[in-house]
């Protein structure tokens, strides 16, 4: 594995991030139509999730937006838990960048 730019230049890239992922975030969520009462969880990210990519202003990000990501443990292969949402950067390397962790 190789590692690209420091630990301190990747907390700059997130830092910078978050207002335009917040902002991508709440404006999708405002637009979707709003969930059934008795809608699953589950169901609800999926479609915040597919609506996040359709997003034009998604466009403008260096992540991938992913759903339902399952974190497990390095050696044993065990689930960690799940990311309802994950944030990945576009570059190689194994680090992944989160909001909303879940542990279910």
């Amino acid at each position: 594995m190789s590692v690209v730019g420091t630990p301190t230049e990747w907390v700059d890239l997130i830092d910078s991030m978050v207002p335009d992922i917040l902002a991508l975030v709440v404006a999708t969520w405002q637009d979707m139509p709003a969930p059934a009462a008795d809608e699953k969880e589950d169901k609800i990210t999926d479609d915040l999730c597919r609506a996040l990519r359709q997003n034009r202003s998604a466009r403008g990000l260096m992540f991938h937006i992913l759903t339902q990501f399952v974190e497990l443990e390095p050696l044993a292969g065990q689930e960690l838990g799940r990311l309802d949402i994950v944030f990945m950067p576009l570059v190689p390397g194994e680090q992944v960048w989160k909001i909303n962790d879940s542990t279910r």
